[in-house]
């Protein structure tokens, strides 16, 4: 039990310390987000252009080389914008599964075929998953989803620039009012995010060791499910995850199980689950987990019928 602890404990805290200017940097763009961007004019726009909307976002989180915690960060930002939530779910998906330096890291150790059906099943999911999302939530379906949700009562002093959305104050960029947001959203997002990340780290360790090559070390029919459903809790990060997968391809297993853990696991690492919960509720953590594990499942068969082909 001791050692659990301290495994936990540990990465919890080698986590945060890592990642604590990504969570900061997020907290403050939220805050500005809040008090100077009008927020019915870029709600109106996005709904407007959802599609591109979509697109542009999946486009923005494959390019860019931001972690689970920068993911997160972004996406706080997004909602404290009241952003739609095709575009936010669009980015949860597709941002934490790829980047240029991860497409060279896995062409690296898996070949290009590996790497470019990777980039391609990645934009795919995050397309898909953005469309879905929109549809949803035009239904109403993901209305009060947002755990972080702009409002009045979040601008003491300052309650008419969140209630009207209105652009930078009369008085200038008022510091004050800038700096109350950075601390209540702070309060907000860091207690949470700690809480879940020490969940996630916790569920980590209790996992059996070896289970990953035990499960996914041989060529069978339930290979790519279940290479797909272990990615959920199993997978810590890149730099330990590929030559992992990489010794097992070589061991015998199939190319397809590893696409279908790629898929699963950097989308739903701890860090990433942690943002996730932490800004957003039930229903959306349902949808993006059931899409990632659809959308693994799907890569990973493909990508084994295409590598028999070719």
């Amino acid at each position: 039990m001791g050692n659990w602890l301290e495994q936990t404990g540990h990465a919890l805290a080698v986590t945060f310390l890592h990642n604590w200017p990504i969570l900061l940097a997020g907290t403050v763009i939220a805050a500005a987000t809040q008090v100077y961007i009008s927020q019915d004019r870029l709600t109106a726009f996005l709904k407007k252009n959802s599609r591109r909307s979509i697109v542009l976002a999946v486009g923005a989180a494959v390019l860019t080389p931001l972690c689970s915690c920068g993911t997160m960060a972004v996406i706080l930002a997004m909602l404290a914008s009241v952003v739609p939530w095709g575009p936010i779910v669009a980015f949860i998906v597709a941002s934490p599964l790829t980047s240029p330096a991860e497409f060279f890291y896995l062409a690296g150790f898996l070949g290009w075929k590996f790497a470019g059906f990777h980039l391609l099943a990645s934009t795919a999911v995050g397309l898909a998953a953005g469309a879905i999302a929109d549809r949803l939530d035009r239904a109403g379906w993901l209305a009060g989803q947002a755990r972080y949700q702009a409002g009045p009562e979040s601008h003491p002093g300052g309650g008419e620039v969140a209630a009207t959305g209105a652009s930078t104050p009369a008085g200038g960029l008022r510091p004050g009012i800038l700096l109350r947001e950075i601390v209540l959203t702070a309060y907000r997002l860091v207690p949470r995010w700690v809480a879940f990340a020490a969940i996630g780290y916790g569920v980590l360790y209790l996992m059996p060791p070896g289970l990953t090559e035990n499960l996914m070390g041989n060529r069978h029919a339930w290979s790519v499910p279940a290479a797909a459903l272990l990615g959920l809790p199993l997978y810590i990060n890149t730099d330990t995850a590929v030559p992992l997968l990489k010794s097992l391809v070589d061991a015998g297993m199939s190319q397809g199980a590893a696409m279908a853990f790629f898929i699963t696991g950097p989308a739903t690492s701890v860090g990433a689950l942690a943002g996730l919960m932490t800004v957003a509720r039930s229903r959306v953590i349902i949808l993006v987990l059931v899409i990632i594990l659809a959308g693994a499942i799907l890569a990973g068969l493909s990508f084994e019928a295409v590598s028999a082909l070719f």
